[in-house]
């Protein structure tokens, strides 16, 4: 994604500010919150604030999981049925070609009906002061 993010609590489970461009960017905006409100509050001065790396969520579906699914469908379907077991009897390279073929359709269907993820995760978050060089 190559974007970043920024806030002023490093362990926020959410981290709602816009994404920017650069590490400039996303303390530029900061600082420029940090001046809106001390219009109504002239002591809020945050020691610092943190900027991460915005990481996209890519879904993923494992052909095991969905055919472990069916097993116990099939179980709770007819007992019996417990003498098929197809993930068993698969290759590696069958159940990786199940997995991207599965996986392509739910993007595919995700984006058909407007579903994709449009939140991130953050990694390599680092400490800035407002006005100043990165804190180790």
């Amino acid at each position: 994604m190559g974007k970043y993010t920024w806030s002023f609590d490093k362990d926020a489970d959410l981290w709602q500010n816009a994404l920017s461009a650069t590490v400039e960017e996303c303390l530029e905006d900061a600082r420029n919150v940090v001046r809106g409100a001390q219009d109504a509050d002239p002591t809020f001065l945050p020691p610092r604030v943190y900027v991460g790396e915005a990481v996209e969520y890519i879904p993923h579906v494992d052909a095991v999981s969905v055919l472990e699914l069916m097993e116990s469908d099939a179980y709770a379907f007819c007992s019996i049925s417990d003498e098929w077991n197809p993930i068993s009897s698969a290759k590696a390279n069958e159940l990786e070609e199940l997995t991207e073929q599965i996986t392509a359709t739910v993007k595919a269907w995700l984006k058909k009906y407007g579903h994709e993820p449009n939140f991130h995760g953050i990694e390599d978050i680092k400490s800035y002061p407002l006005f100043g060089e990165v804190m180790k």
